[in-house]
């Protein structure tokens, strides 16, 4: 990949625009039973869901416009119909939900879970994936009112609940049953999803909400003490099933995992900006990574890292960040190159950044 220059022309109108276009993208890569893939389906070609990315593109769509209200309700019907039970997840876990592929031919979609070498269902984790869904559907309800749609759900809702927190141990969730490692990056999902299940308990009967708080404090609260290197001042990648850290050496110019670990508790909200961590974090994140590193893979980040500024409040960095998200991935002609979470932290980062532009003309008007 090469690398690309940032365009300081990049103003409000062409900021509509570009939510516009992306919203449009995602969109048009819904199939017809309200499932959202990784990249747009081709005739006789299979292509992958895979739910955890799927709730991002579905987040992004609420926060472009309400005229996509209709696809994240399609996404969200789709996502209750595929959930495991406890007899059919291959970890007796029940409210799971596996990856799937989905083929297109002449006689319609025909789906089926991926399965690995073994035959095995696939899913990356139980934690992350119910703890997305969960905010899908807290921001579904307050921003369209449609809660009828949701009150239908009220036993899966529950269900869903109960599997991100099927693998909680010490205050702390494992990925999945099979694979007991406490990642930072998945805890701060978890976090926000315990976030999001408390505000759906207040228009979704049957949610117990002080009981939902009591637990995302503890989670929190076991983030800050178990996973925060205080004598070296990082967010641990994660932690084994003996609490050992499962990367001997931190890097933090290794985006993936080390760095990409210390946005995470800013973007799943569980630092606020005006922390002082947040603001610590942010700094090294940006100095190691600013926009004129953005070459080769680590483009493949500049749209989480524009949502990052854009969620500390620094609107020039996101919009660097953003523009050169744009140039390397949005243009015509080059549609699909990238997954449906990397397009949706983009029109995240831009959806942010459009309500802060407008409520600073309100204040300013």
């Amino acid at each position: 990949m090469q690398s690309y220059t940032t365009d300081t022309s990049y103003d409000g109108f062409r900021l509509s625009a570009f939510i516009q276009e992306e919203a449009d993208r995602l969109a048009s890569m819904q199939l017809s039973n309200g499932a959202l893939p990784l990249n747009p389906l081709v005739l006789g070609k299979s292509v992958r869901i895979c739910p955890y990315f799927s709730s991002f593109a579905a987040l992004a769509l609420l926060s472009a416009s309400p005229s996509y209200n209709g696809n994240v309700r399609r996404y969200i019907e789709w996502y209750f119909a595929h959930l495991n039970t406890a007899g059919s997840d291959y970890n007796g876990l029940d409210g799971t939900i596996y990856d799937y592929t989905i083929k297109e031919s002449d006689a319609g979609l025909a789906e089926a879970p991926l399965c690995d070498e073994t035959e095995t269902p696939v899913y990356d984790s139980t934690d992350s994936y119910a703890a997305l869904f969960l905010t899908v559907l807290a921001e579904y309800g307050e921003k369209t009112g449609d809660l009828e749609t949701l009150r239908r759900y009220q036993e899966e809702i529950g269900r869903v609940i109960r599997a991100m927190l099927g693998t909680l141990d010490k205050g702390l969730t494992y990925a999945r049953p099979d694979y007991p490692v406490k990642y930072t990056m998945d805890n701060c999902e978890t976090a926000r999803g315990l976030s999001s299940a408390f505000r759906l308990s207040r228009f979704i009967p049957g949610l117990d909400g002080e009981a939902l708080h009591r637990a995302y404090r503890k989670v929190t609260q076991a983030i800050e003490r178990c996973l925060w290197n205080r004598n070296l001042g990082y967010y641990e990648v994660g932690l084994d099933g003996r609490n050992t850290p499962v990367t001997q050496t931190f890097d933090w110019k290794r985006f993936y995992p080390d760095a990409m670990a210390q946005a995470f508790p800013i973007l799943m909200e569980v630092q606020p900006p005006g922390s002082g961590r947040a603001q610590y974090l942010y700094r090294e994140l940006t100095g190691q990574f600013p926009p004129a590193a953005m070459e080769g893979d680590l483009l493949l980040n500049a749209g989480m890292l524009a949502l990052l500024a854009a969620q500390m409040g620094d609107a020039d960095t996101a919009r660097k960040y953003l523009d050169i998200h744009r140039q390397a991935f949005c243009q015509s002609g080059q549609g699909g190159r990238i997954s449906c979470q990397v397009y949706a932290l983009g029109l995240l980062a831009a959806s942010i950044l459009q309500a802060q532009s407008a409520g600073t003309a309100a204040c300013t008007a």
